[in-house]
């Protein structure tokens, strides 16, 4: 999920070619972003643990050469945002 709105994505699931997520890495801090996944985690009921700052930060440096849009292939590709990772333990 982390990545999903740091690199945003071009197109949807079934079709490759509608739409696009923006990428905001660039537009928002690292700690905004931070608070905002936080909230859809555990917003509705859920008790998901909180994305941390640093983590956000970690990946949007580890994406950051990366260039253009996420697809779906590459994000259901990567690792689920842990528990323990996204909280920066």
């Amino acid at each position: 999920m982390t990545a999903l709105v740091l690199g945003g994505v071009r197109g949807t699931e079934k079709d490759p070619n509608r739409g696009v997520m923006p990428a905001w890495w660039r537009v928002l801090p690292p700690g905004d972003v931070a608070e905002i996944l936080t909230y859809i985690r555990q917003a509705w009921g859920h008790h998901a643990p909180a994305i941390s700052q640093s983590y956000v930060q970690e990946l949007a440096y580890k994406y950051a050469t990366r260039p253009g849009f996420w697809s779906w292939k590459e994000l259901r590709a990567l690792p689920a945002d842990k528990a323990s990772a996204a909280a920066g333990l």
